[in-house]
């Protein structure tokens, strides 16, 4: 096929998902508490709390956010002193789950 006109393919319409990590909260940190404060900035922001290697020391959440609203969670002012925001990178061992599953399939 030379020409595109004669195919019915259209690009998604989700504007995707970007996954982020969010470190050294307070260990009293709900997900209901931090969900409620960010979902004002970003109604369809998703927020999980994980399991901290120290969790008697710190928080840390894994957040979902539509790449459309990024630059909004990204501000460095909606966030507490201390708190820290990078990518989310899976665990090695959930990696190599996945790869697991996959290759059962």
């Amino acid at each position: 096929m030379n020409s595109t006109s004669n195919l019915n393919l259209k690009a998604s319409e989700s504007q995707g998902i970007k996954y982020l990590h969010s470190t050294n909260w307070d260990p009293q940190t709900s997900t209901e508490e931090l969900t409620n404060y960010l979902q004002v900035i970003i109604p369809s922001l998703r927020l999980e709390k994980l399991n901290s290697r120290y969790p008697q020391e710190y928080a840390s959440f894994k957040l979902s956010v539509p790449n459309s609203e990024l630059n909004k969670i990204m501000k460095p002012e909606i966030w507490p002193s201390g708190v820290l925001i990078n990518e989310f990178f899976p665990s090695k061992r959930l990696n190599q789950y996945t790869q697991q599953f996959n290759d059962q399939k």
